[in-house]
């Protein structure tokens, strides 16, 4: 689990490779694992989750999950701390990994390009191995419509 934290009302968790046996059709399974994930922000990183937030779920079958949870800043009072109430949108997308390093194997990709970004998408689910190096050398990007919309694709 990777956290960042982008303000002190919005933060990124994300959670690779850790989809498997949650139901994300289920309502009840979705509010159990988010439960026990904010427990283990508490726990772990000393992140305290109270109040209201939007929860957008971005799931890619490849990465796993990434879960951007935004506090709302509606008054929220102090009876109900240690409370959390949440409106989750779950959006099944593809993610794509923002490299420099070019020394990559362009055959399992699709390659797109914006301005002077160059994209990757796997085109087959990759090893354990390889999703890894990848990880470690791109910036994932989990809401990327845009940048597909608007990048020009490169045939390799």
């Amino acid at each position: 689990m990777k956290v960042d934290i982008i303000s002190d009302n919005e933060l990124v968790i994300y959670l690779y490779n850790n989809i498997n046996g949650i139901n994300f059709k289920e309502e009840l399974c979705v509010k159990n694992f988010l439960k026990d994930l904010f427990v283990k922000l508490n726990d772990y990183y000393d992140i305290k989750i109270e109040g209201y937030y939007d929860v957008d779920v971005y799931i890619d079958e490849i990465y796993g999950i990434v879960l951007d949870l935004v506090k709302d800043d509606i008054d929220f009072y102090d009876y109900y701390s240690n409370t959390v109430d949440m409106k989750i949108i779950i959006k099944r997308c593809k993610f794509l990994y923002l490299v420099e390093d070019y020394d990559i194997d362009f055959k399992k990709f699709y390659v797109y390009k914006l301005v002077n970004n160059v994209y990757l998408l796997p085109k087959i689910k990759l090893n354990y191995i390889e999703l890894g190096s990848l990880i470690e050398n791109s910036k994932v990007i989990y809401n990327s419509d845009d940048i597909v919309k608007k990048a020009i694709k490169i045939n390799c």
